[in-house]
């Protein structure tokens, strides 16, 4: 799923919640996440919320809880993870509280540009069979 925002401004967002359910095969090596771009390509912030055998670059910053659910940040360069710290293969998520956050810290600015919300999976290997993966429901509100 991909929202592209003509480059809005962090600071003007007043909400940012999506909500999501999916379902992927128990064995292999892959993360269903929210992928947040901003500044054309030169931020990345993720959201991970249903991990199978991966590992976020950077190191571990921080645990924090957001919109009621606990998380570790990892954080390298213009990169930063939110991990859920339990796996969820449905849920609602405040992608404005972790950007909040991260402006907070001084790793973003108001001024920071909105450029894609995207969810979906990274997929390093299914152990070399076909595997099915789903999105069976799925919503973002942002303004």
């Amino acid at each position: 799923m991909q929202k592209n925002y003509p480059n809005e401004a962090v600071g003007q967002f007043t909400k940012m919640t999506s909500s999501y359910a999916e379902s992927m095969p128990s064995g292999g090596d892959f993360e269903a996440a929210y992928d947040i771009w901003l500044n054309g390509l030169s931020k990345e912030v993720m959201f991970w919320v249903d991990n199978h055998g991966q590992a976020p670059a950077g190191t571990k910053r921080a645990t924090v809880t957001l919109g009621g659910l606990t998380w570790n940040l990892y954080a390298t360069g213009g990169y930063w993870a939110f991990v859920l710290n339990h796996n969820a293969s449905s849920g609602t998520v405040d992608l404005l509280a972790g950007l909040r956050y991260l402006q907070s810290t001084g790793a973003l600015s108001a001024s920071d540009q909105l450029w894609q919300v995207n969810f979906g999976w990274e997929i390093c290997s299914t152990l070399n069979k076909p595997e099915v993966f789903r999105v069976t429901s799925y919503s973002l509100a942002s303004s």
